[in-house]
């Protein structure tokens, strides 16, 4: 159950006990719920609760409450932590009994709506997300028309990435026009390009783009330099059903509490296995950096294909990229943010100046450990993009990959593939207990906040359209393998398209997947072209580890200041 799924059910079970004091209770008393829900909550977001906040949640006379809860620290499902020398001032937080307790009770409360929606077998947890829609576990529709009411736009001009996804709303745009009304004026840029003309466009008195789709990790940049408009109060408005959408992927659009986009395709970086090659040799998808190079030397061995492993090594956003990444497996994000629960990062801490980490100890480990991996890599790694490391992975030429998940419909859709119907996905293995995570990664829909007001309800409802069930089915359907939404992973027709959306889901359900590794700041882009750049340096021209690190440090530092 992960954090978001947590959060939803306590909001749940708050407003049942609520309903039932309004409409049936003869008292109001619920003093031991709300505190105990109130430290709780308090707790998941990592807030102090004092002896004072706890009396105003319970709801009843302060010396009653506070009779409450020298009982509940009797019973030791609550703790007393000094805040000062004194000892005079107290904390209260939760014991692992009550946390234990909590986490079952919630448990048993998902599992029974679980079976009463019809999620009848025992693993209710891969099956069921509390807050999914209600299309899950059934066959989801095609698309239908979008109804409007109110002003509708004869065109709407959308800027996009070329990825999987917008290459299908490109390939089938007569279809999608017909769908939301209104004919669709779809500008596909590289990805460099995209970035520089959303901050070209701020300069533009009225907006030439309605919609922009942006890359995630662009989400502190944009924000910070007041592009985006803040679209919760519009969501609220049109009922979006963010329950729906897979944990990271909203969270991925949010800063300081407030949304700025909405997903319409997400990625994972994650670990591509040639099942068939392992399970040839009885070895186990590696859980950890050493387990996979002891399998990169059993495999290497072997000669079974060209080189063991690809990944993207090319010089600048690809390599810097992927050095932040294996910095969070073990366990250090590149900047100091603040550490919120064990695997678990906060990035709604934005007002606190950030540093980078580059002079760490995980640093160091990271760098040592891509040196290692360079042994088991294609001859040319230092070239790779992406795609063409996926390209090699898909043509038999190695038994691994770390890549996007996007990458897989190379390959899931090749019957002449090696790797089709024989490849494994698994999180990025760790390199420091409890850090097996994978980042997420993809576009989310936003509105410039130059844009004419008059068009923003209209937009609004096209991108609920767009990132509809029915949509976001239809796009896997035409060649995407791309899902932000629990109900299209359960939908069984999808499911037969590719294993890949159950492994997602899993990993999910599971807290493997997180924003924090490529935290959005601002600063983002300028630090992994310094990172990658530094990095082969070190990898491929046999400069210092310690000059390396030294670099990428001072430079990044720079930027802050």
């Amino acid at each position: 159950m992960n954090r978001k799924e947590r959060k939803l059910l306590l909001n749940f079970v708050n407003k049942s006990r609520k309903l039932f004091s309004e409409c049936l209770s003869f008292t109001d008393d619920d003093a031991d719920w709300n505190m105990i829900s109130f430290l709780m909550q308090q707790h998941f977001d990592n807030k102090v609760v004092t002896i004072n906040s706890l009396i105003q949640a319970s709801g009843i006379p302060f010396t009653s409450a506070l009779r409450r809860v020298n009982l509940l620290v009797e019973k030791k499902l609550f703790l007393k932590r000094a805040k000062t020398s004194t000892g005079k001032s107290f904390s209260i937080h939760p014991s692992e009994k009550l946390i234990n307790d909590f986490f079952e009770f919630l448990i048993l409360i998902k599992e029974s709506l679980a079976e009463n929606l019809g999620f009848e077998d025992n693993s209710m947890t891969s099956k069921f997300h509390f807050g999914m829609s209600l299309h899950a576990g059934n066959l989801i529709p095609p698309p239908h028309a979008l109804i409007h009411s109110g002003k509708i736009l004869k065109t709407i001009t959308i800027a996009t990435n070329n990825n999987p996804t917008f290459k299908v709303i490109e390939k089938n745009i007569k279809f999608i026009e017909n769908i939301v009304g209104s004919k669709i004026n779809l500008k596909i840029f590289g990805l460099n390009e995209l970035h520089n003309e959303i901050l070209k466009n701020k300069k533009n008195k009225k907006s030439a783009f309605d919609i922009i789709a942006f890359n995630i990790p662009w989400l502190g940049e944009l924000c910070d330099d007041n592009i985006l408009l803040p679209l919760d109060k519009y969501i609220s408005e049109i009922n979006l059903n963010l329950s729906d959408f897979h944990a990271p992927t909203i969270e991925s659009g949010t800063i300081n509490n407030q949304i700025y986009g909405i997903p319409i395709e997400t990625v994972t970086s994650i670990l591509f296995l040639r099942n068939d090659i392992i399970n040839k040799y009885n070895l186990k998808p590696p859980q950890t950096f050493k387990n996979l190079l002891e399998i990169s030397q059993f495999l290497s061995n072997k000669k079974i294909t060209e080189s063991v492993i690809s990944w993207p090594a090319k010089r600048g956003v690809e390599l810097g990229s992927f050095f932040l990444e294996t910095m969070a497996n073990f366990g250090q994000p590149y900047v100091d943010l603040r550490s919120r629960e064990s695997n678990f990062y906060d990035l709604n801490n934005t007002e606190v100046q950030l540093r980078p980490m580059f002079n760490s100890n995980e640093a160091a480990k990271s760098a040592n450990f891509l040196k290692q991996l360079v042994k088991y890599s294609p001859k040319n790694v230092s070239s790779m993009s992406y795609d063409q490391c996926a390209n090699y992975y898909a043509e038999g030429k190695s038994s691994m990959m770390f890549n996007w998940s996007s990458r897989a419909s190379i390959f899931e859709h090749d019957s002449n593939s090696p790797a089709y119907l024989n490849t494994g996905y698994y999180p990025r293995p760790e390199g420091k207990n409890n850090f097996q995570i994978s980042s997420m990664g993809g576009f989310l829909f936003g509105i410039p906040k130059n844009i004419n007001q008059s068009k923003i309800d209209f937009c609004v409802k096209v991108i609920k359209h767009l990132v509809s069930p029915q949509l976001i089915k239809y796009f896997i359907e035409q060649g995407s393998l791309s899902c932000p939404l629990f109900s299209v992973s359960n939908d069984d027709e999808i499911k037969q398209i590719s294993p890949l959306f159950e492994s997602l889901k899993l990993m999910d359900i599971e807290s493997k997947i997180f924003n924090w590794p490529r935290a959005p700041i601002p600063q983002y882009s300028e630090i992994t072209n310094i990172v990658g750049d530094e990095m082969f340096k070190y990898l491929f021209l046999d400069q210092n580890i310690k000059v390396t690190l030294e670099n990428c440090q001072n430079e990044s530092t720079k930027i802050f200041n």
